[in-house]
C-alpha cells in the first residue's frame, strides 16, 4: 500500500513541481535591445539515453501534461508624485540601465521611441542631478553627465512633472 501512495504523490506532485521550475524561468523584464546587460551562462547537456529505458540514477516516471508558462506582464512601481521625486526616480532607473521604468517615468514624452530613448544612454556612464528647484510642477535641474570615454557633459534646465510622469523637459548643454 505504502509503494502505491509513494507512486501516486510522485504522479501529483512532479507536474505541480514541474510548473514551478517552469515559472522560476519566465523573464519579467521587458526586452532592453543593445543596452541590456544580461549574460549567457554556460549549460551543460544531459547524458543521452538509448530512448528506451531511464538513465539508472532516475526512476520511471508516468508522462506529464506540457506546461506551457504564461509571461507576466511587467509592471512599473507607482512614481511618486513630488515633482523632484520623480526626477530622481528618472535619474535613478538611468543610472541602474533600467531604461524601461526611466522611460515609464517621463521618457516616453522626451523621445519617439523606447529604443532610440535607450541608445541615447551608450556613451553615458553615470548622470549626477541636482535638483535646484521646485516651482509647482516645475523642477529645475543641473546635470553632470559622466562618459564612458571619461569626459563629463554638464547640462542645466527644467522637467515638467505632472501626474507622477515627466511630461515635457528643456535642458541644454552648457
Amino acid at each position: 500500500m505504502s509503494g502505491r501512495l509513494a507512486l501516486r504523490l510522485v504522479c501529483c506532485l512532479l507536474p505541480a513541481l514541474l510548473l514551478a521550475g517552469c515559472m522560476i524561468g519566465i523573464d519579467r523584464e521587458p526586452h532592453r535591445g543593445a543596452a541590456s546587460s544580461h549574460s549567457a551562462s554556460p549549460t551543460t547537456a544531459a547524458p543521452k539515453s538509448d530512448g528506451t529505458t531511464p538513465p539508472p540514477s532516475q526512476a520511471p516516471v508516468a508522462p506529464s501534461p506540457s506546461v506551457v508558462p504564461v509571461p507576466v506582464p511587467s509592471t512599473v512601481p507607482a512614481a511618486p508624485e513630488d515633482p523632484a521625486a520623480v526626477v530622481y526616480a528618472y535619474f535613478d532607473a538611468i543610472n541602474n540601465t533600467d531604461y524601461w521604468s526611466a522611460w515609464q517615468l517621463g521618457g516616453k514624452n522626451l523621445d519617439s521611441s523606447y529604443d532610440h530613448f535607450a541608445a541615447g544612454f551608450d556613451t553615458t556612464a553615470m548622470d549626477v542631478v541636482t535638483v535646484q528647484g521646485v516651482s509647482g510642477d516645475v523642477v529645475s535641474v543641473s546635470l553632470s553627465a559622466y562618459q564612458t570615454d571619461g569626459s563629463v557633459k554638464e547640462y542645466a534646465g527644467t522637467y515638467t512633472v505632472r501626474g507622477g510622469v515627466i511630461v515635457a523637459a528643456d535642458v541644454t548643454e552648457q
